[in-house]
């Protein structure tokens, strides 16, 4: 067996302590950096109801809140517009003053206690007021013109100027017949419609109105002459014939019947007619044909109830005026001639 030496035990102790020594500090730092990296599980803290809770939980809380506070910050507050100020910027955003005023008529209309009537009024007055806008309308004008400034500037200071130059492009036939801008013949057709045709001569379009009480007069002795019992307005472009069929009646019921060979010239009957009264009637009531044209026959003539109901008949023998058209038609011709 080996021996040693006081001295070298003494020295073999010392180097087995240094290597326990180094031993165990390389066990215990890796440990130790490591709690440094890690946070504790179980940090206590504090709840708002006063109970704790772990460290983890506290924190994770704590990260919510400042999110959500973070997000109340930068989410601007978005200012709700009520229905009247939407309405009123929709308007402004939607029309120019090109469009004219009904938008605006319309709004301050609709909302006679909004906050922008003063506005709106001021608006009105200063379009009203502006001849620039009736200028572009009226300097050159023409029947479409016209028509469309009359319907987007209501109440403009220059409408009553824009309804004088109007005249120069409408009117009834025989006023524009006498001033030479149209010619016109009648046609026949049956005892209930006349067609017509008008020559435009200008260069411009045309409105024609055909007015109760147009009287056509046949051009044969033997046919019956007719009157317009409605009003009608047609228009006729530059230079070209324009046709449209009129609601007429007879008015001679000794005389022929109409038919297509039949011709007309225009004419008017005087303004104070009683038959033109009675037209007028008959429209007001919406008559019929059958009792229109009994009451104009008893009025222009005269011939007796069974003149009259004996005058229209229908292909198998029935008669077209009744006694009860007779008999309204008698009621009209009483309004007529009070």
């Amino acid at each position: 067996m080996t021996r040693y030496s006081e001295n070298e035990i003494f020295f073999m102790k010392k180097n087995i302590r240094i290597f326990c020594f180094f031993f165990v500090v390389l066990l215990v730092l890796p440990l130790f950096f490591a709690s440094c990296e890690n946070p504790p599980e179980k940090t206590e803290g504090i709840s708002e109801t006063g109970e704790t809770k772990t460290g983890s939980v506290f924190l994770e809380d704590f990260s919510k809140t400042a999110e959500s506070a973070q997000t109340e910050e930068t989410t601007p507050t978005t200012k709700e517009i009520s229905e009247e100020d939407a309405e009123w910027n929709e308007a402004l955003k939607k029309h120019s003053f090109e469009d004219g005023l009904v938008w605006l008529v319309d709004f301050a209309n609709s909302h006679p206690d909004s906050k922008y009537m003063a506005e709106a009024l001021e608006l009105l007055e200063k379009i009203r007021g502006d001849s620039s806008y009736s200028e572009k309308y009226l300097s050159e004008p023409t029947l479409e013109k016209i028509d469309e400034f009359i319907s987007k500037f209501p109440g403009h200071k220059d409408i009553g100027k824009a309804r004088q130059q109007r005249k120069e492009f409408s009117g009834e036939i025989g006023e524009m017949i006498k001033k030479g801008t149209i010619a016109a013949i009648s046609a026949g057709e049956s005892t209930m419609r006349n067609i017509i045709q008008i020559q435009n001569k200008t260069d411009s379009k045309l409105e024609v109105t055909i007015p109760f009480g147009t009287y056509f007069a046949a051009n044969s002795g033997n046919v019956q002459n007719m009157l317009a019992r409605r009003e009608k307005s047609f228009l006729v472009k530059p230079n070209q014939i324009g046709v449209s069929y009129i609601e007429t009646a007879c008015m001679n019921i000794y005389k022929d019947a109409p038919g297509e060979k039949s011709y007309f010239t225009v004419d008017m009957l005087a303004e104070d007619s009683r038959l033109i009264k009675l037209l007028k009637i008959l429209d007001d009531n919406n008559s019929s044909y059958e009792i229109a044209q009994a009451a104009i026959w008893h009025m222009a003539d005269n011939p007796g109830k069974e003149a009259i109901l004996e005058a229209l008949v229908y292909e198998n023998g029935e008669r077209a005026i009744t006694q009860s058209d007779y008999e309204e038609a008698l009621r009209l011709v009483a309004l007529a001639v009070d």
